[in-house]
């Protein structure tokens, strides 16, 4: 019965005629050198390339499916994450205020509601305190006049003319309270800005007292999914600016931990 034989032999002359030997009973011979060369031979065996063939084919194929893979589930990740989510968030605000007493510091505080999904954003300020710099030149009986002798503004008491302290010249500060809400829509679910996801909110809202008036209102709003958020916005009405900022944190999640 004829079989396949692998011959090592070092020696040229003496593996020569080995293998001529084994040939004529009818064997298929290889001749080898040394151990390494034997191994090339028997991996370059047609059986061994099938094998070697296939576990190749599998691994490119793999590979193929995995570098596919990866950058779709990564995708997929990016965008979950950029989405912002929806939420009852306490809010706390600081902006500038430009009504008819004055202009000055508005501080909001209230709730603000937001569903990326339904496009919608309310918010409640329950409670906005302004502390404005009033217009008015203040009483006319202190009026400031500028001294080129001392080089400077005096604040001089009109009925007696003597030098007053020059807050007496200084216009009042007033205090205001008021409440206002406001409704808004969002034109676009997402708005990604310094790789912070937030939502685009343009509305129309209405401002209780000092002053009473119907004002728009556009902003952009940043909830994120620990719990915090911020945004900024402009309302303008009739005789009636705010430019500020918020901020604010979950309010059914601070509730949870408790």
């Amino acid at each position: 019965m004829a079989a396949k034989i692998l011959v090592l032999e070092k020696n040229e002359k003496i593996g020569g005629l080995i293998c001529a030997q084994l040939r004529e009973k009818g064997h298929e011979v290889r001749d080898c050198r040394n151990g390494a060369e034997a191994v090339r031979n028997e991996l370059a065996a047609p059986g061994q390339r099938r094998l070697r063939g296939s576990i190749s084919a599998w691994w490119v194929l793999s590979s193929l499916l995995l570098v596919t893979a990866i950058p779709v589930c990564a995708q997929r990740l990016i965008v979950e994450d950029q989405t912002p989510p929806a939420g009852v968030f306490a809010t706390f605000g600081l902006g500038v205020l430009d009504v008819d007493q004055g202009t000055g510091l508005d501080i909001p505080v209230g709730i603000t509601a937001v569903s990326p999904r339904h496009r919608v954003l309310a918010t409640l300020n329950f409670f906005d305190l302004g502390l404005l710099q009033s217009s008015s030149e203040g009483d006319q009986r202190y009026r400031r006049f500028f001294y080129t002798r001392f080089g400077r503004e005096l604040c001089v008491d009109t009925a007696t003319g003597q030098l007053a302290s020059f807050s007496r010249c200084a216009g009042e500060t007033n205090v205001l309270r008021s409440l206002s809400v406001d409704l808004n829509v969002l034109p676009v679910e997402t708005v990604i800005v310094g790789n912070k996801p937030g939502s685009l909110h343009v509305g129309i809202g209405w401002r209780v007292q000092d002053p009473d008036t119907v004002y728009g209102t556009i902003g952009m709003f940043f909830p994120s999914h620990s719990g915090k958020a911020a945004g900024a916005r402009l309302s303008m009405g009739r005789r009636y600016i705010f430019l500020g900022f918020s901020w604010g944190v979950d309010v059914r999640r601070s509730l949870s931990l408790f």
